[in-house]
C-alpha cells in the first residue's frame, strides 16, 4: 500500500526584487550615488525611519528574477559599491524575510 502525499499549493504574495546599492542618512549622499548608477537601471531614494534616524536608501529595479538581479548586483558592486545586496520586497512594503 502506498501512502499518497497531498501537496497543497498557496497563492504567492507578490514581491519586488531590488539590488540596495547603499543607505545614508545623508539626503544629498543617496542622491549622488543614485546619480552615478543612474544608467544600470532604473532606480529610486527610499527614506526608513531606525531608531529615530532618517536613513534614504538607493535601490535599483524592480527586477523580473533572481538571475537577473544576481548581474546587476555585480555591476553595482564593480562600481565600488561593495555593500551593495539584493533585497525582495513585499507588495506591501514589507520585508519577505517576515513571510509577506
Amino acid at each position: 500500500v502506498e501512502e499518497v502525499s497531498i501537496v497543497e499549493v498557496a497563492p504567492v504574495p507578490p514581491s519586488s526584487i531590488f539590488v540596495q546599492a547603499g543607505a545614508f542618512s545623508i539626503y544629498d549622499n543617496a542622491l549622488n550615488l543614485r546619480n552615478r548608477l543612474y544608467d544600470l537601471a532604473p532606480s529610486k531614494i527610499e527614506s526608513i525611519d531606525v531608531k529615530g534616524t532618517t536613513f534614504y536608501r538607493v535601490r535599483l529595479g524592480p527586477l523580473n528574477t533572481v538571475p537577473e538581479a544576481d548581474i546587476l548586483l555585480e555591476r553595482v558592486i564593480a562600481t565600488g559599491q561593495n555593500g551593495a545586496k539584493v533585497v525582495v520586497e513585499c507588495a506591501d512594503g514589507g520585508s519577505a524575510k517576515s513571510g509577506c
